[in-house]
């Protein structure tokens, strides 16, 4: 049977990424506007974009049913500053907030063809991925790890096995992949630096209608520890 769709209503979704943060307002399950502010700007002009965003659909805060945030991984200033602006705003305004895993969906919105295996990497810097591989018929895996290493291990674990590889932290193990892989590792076509804000905004909106990981609060997924939090 058929599922049936939710007259959802408006609802915000809003991500950092490696330049900085993407915003949409959304209805139902059309993006119906979307807008970008520099990293450098993020933490000053991010509500003044909501509220622009908010102005051009000539709704208000309060017509808004909840907000999708990728939780991460990312960069953590900007992952940081999202984070505690949705809360806020949700603290505020009693708006629930549905958290998103921002490579699982980079992975899964890749994986046209169940039977394929997709490899999400995500720059974690100083050598390091965050990754997620999505096989067919398998739990998806996601960590961080010495890029390297992760695709010497992917070569072992993924012999003669065609892989697609997906996401920013795929350009710096160039060399390695192709070394490994050769002609069984290919790129996402369109190639996708990150998760776009459209996937992240319909992820979102399905675990509404699912009521998965909808809560009043969010923690960021950071899969790496941040130098800040082990206080160095």
């Amino acid at each position: 049977m058929q599922k049936q769709k939710l007259d959802t209503g408006y609802f915000i979704a809003i991500q950092a990424t490696y330049e900085g943060i993407d915003l949409a307002i959304c209805k139902d399950n059309t993006v119906l506007e979307t807008t970008s502010i520099s990293k450098f700007d993020a933490s000053r002009l991010a509500i003044t974009a909501l509220e622009q965003l908010l102005h051009n659909q000539s709704i208000t805060l309060a017509t808004i049913k909840f907000i999708v945030v990728n939780q991460g991984p990312g960069p953590f200033t900007t992952l940081r500053t999202v984070l505690a602006t949705v809360n806020g705003l949700a603290f505020a305004s009693g708006i629930p907030l549905v958290g998103v895993d921002g490579i699982a969906t980079l992975a899964t919105a890749h994986q046209h063809d169940p039977k394929t295996i997709v490899v999400a990497l995500l720059n974690a810097f100083n050598q390091d991925v965050y990754y997620a591989i999505a096989q067919p018929n398998t739990t998806l895996e996601v960590g961080c790890k010495n890029g390297p290493a992760l695709i010497q291990q992917l070569g072992a674990q993924f012999m003669d096995t065609t892989i697609t590889f997906v996401g920013n932290g795929t350009h710096p193990l160039q060399v390695e992949i192709s070394t490994t892989f050769d002609s069984h590792a290919l790129m996402a076509t369109p190639f996708a630096h990150t998760a776009s804000i459209e996937q992240i905004a319909m992820q979102g909106l399905q675990q509404w209608q699912d009521k998965q990981n909808v809560v009043t609060c969010l923690m960021p997924i950071y899969l790496k520890q941040h130098s800040v939090l082990l206080g160095r």
